[in-house]
């Protein structure tokens, strides 16, 4: 690139990871303990889990009102929740232990996903907000004048690791992002399948945006080869190329 692409890239750069770092960490708050007990109930409706409910008394059957079909072991879910230090051993609920324990670990699973998207978004995000702020300043700190070809071309191939740096972290801070929200859309919904249809629309969102990005460097590499080959061609038959692409 150029010295205007540089300060073009900074100031884009900055904006965008400073407003989705606003997000991303204001999704933290958003998600209260109310909401992990929920969405570890919710995820006692998991196919895989229920599987597990073994031999189990007709009591331990819910109707579960609030959901869509009936569940074993809610009432014993219920009853932790209440209070956590109760032991279900040696009771009528001791079989719903493993129904439980898939639950949680499967519950787990996505608040590791909240905590790496939402933290390690975060942070990433903030750091790209830093740094690209730094090399802001790092393009007119220098000697070097823009009028001077050498020396602004001496610049740019000083600071060319450092804005590949910025554009890796930018990307990985946006992927971080976008774990974030995905677990916080899951984590909000109401019942377990539509949970996963959230998980499922923001996993196609992902992939829509990273063959966006694609697309673009796609394009900028491919208008560079037109411009190389347009510079070769006699100024009488540059307008003829063009109309040709």
């Amino acid at each position: 690139g150029n010295l205007d692409v540089m300060e073009s890239t900074c100031k884009n750069y900055g904006l965008v990871s400073a407003l989705v770092l606003t997000m991303t960490f204001a999704n933290f708050a958003s998600i209260t303990k109310e909401d992990w007990d929920a969405y570890r109930r919710l995820e006692l409706e998991n196919p895989g889990c229920q599987s597990l409910a073994i031999n189990m008394p007709d009591d331990m059957f819910s109707e579960n009102h609030l959901g869509w079909r009936k569940l074993y072991c809610l009432q014993a879910y219920q009853a932790l929740v209440a209070d956590p230090t109760i032991s279900l051993v040696n009771t009528t609920m001791a079989g719903c232990l493993p129904v439980i324990k898939c639950a949680m670990l499967t519950a787990w699973k996505q608040e590791l996903a909240f905590a790496a998207g939402n933290g390690g978004g975060s942070t990433m995000l903030l750091l790209v907000v830093l740094y690209a702020a730094w090399l802001y300043i790092s393009l007119h700190a220098t000697k070097c004048s823009r009028e001077r070809y050498e020396e602004a071309k001496l610049l740019t191939r000083q600071l060319q690791n450092e804005f590949l740096i910025l554009h890796s972290m930018f990307v990985l801070g946006i992927i971080a992002a976008f774990f974030g929200i995905i677990t916080v859309m899951a984590i909000k919904a109401s019942t377990y399948y539509i949970s996963w249809l959230v998980w499922s629309i923001g996993v196609a969102g992902g992939i829509i945006a990273f063959l966006i990005l694609v697309s673009q460097i796609w394009e900028i590499f491919w208008v560079n080869v037109q411009v190389d080959r347009l510079r070769k061609k006699p100024p009488r038959e540059r307008a003829k190329f063009i109309d040709n692409m």
